[in-house]
């Protein structure tokens, strides 16, 4: 089961985005499930990560590593240290807990929840990533939602912080 626990904590996020993109926007109850229901593998596994990661060993543990282009030296290769276990685990929280508030929402909740899932499928790669291509590739998955999210409500006159 921990073979691939960083690619489930990684991937399912980003199958909850597609699922999100065949829900009709007006199924708004299933869009919030879906949402949710894509959440709770990454809480589960990274739960399973901070009892399973050994302090004693240190160093990378959970690792996963495949070949994508050998001849330029890219792989898929994941691991976690004693200090991206607990941001995995902070994100997998946050994951939920913005979800769960977030229920609120009256208008483009689907696209909303999308771009949610996104941005933490590129924060989980960043945190679990070895390979500096998928780094980056990660990096950017991430700052491309976040920053339709924040411009988003921007344009809508929602700029008060306070």
């Amino acid at each position: 089961m921990t073979d691939h626990l960083l690619s489930i904590i990684l991937i399912s996020p980003f199958i909850g985005a597609l699922v999100l993109l065949a829900v009709p926007a007006s199924a708004k109850a299933a869009i919030r499930w879906v949402a949710l229901l894509s959440a709770v593998p990454p809480l589960i596994g990274s739960a399973m990560l901070l009892f399973g990661y050994d302090l004693t060993t240190g160093g990378y543990q959970f690792r996963e590593v495949l070949p994508v282009v050998p001849s330029l030296g890219i792989d898929y290769r994941l691991a976690v240290d004693g200090l991206s276990v607990s941001l995995v685990a902070l994100t997998a929280v946050i994951y939920v807990t913005s979800i769960s508030t977030s229920w609120y929402l009256k208008e483009r909740e689907k696209e909303f929840f999308l771009f949610m899932a996104l941005l933490v499928t590129g924060v989980f790669g960043v945190f679990v990533s070895l390979d500096l291509f998928l780094f980056f590739l990660f990096y950017e998955l991430a700052v491309l939602p976040m920053y339709v999210l924040i411009g988003a409500r921007v344009e809508e006159g929602e700029t008060d912080l306070i």
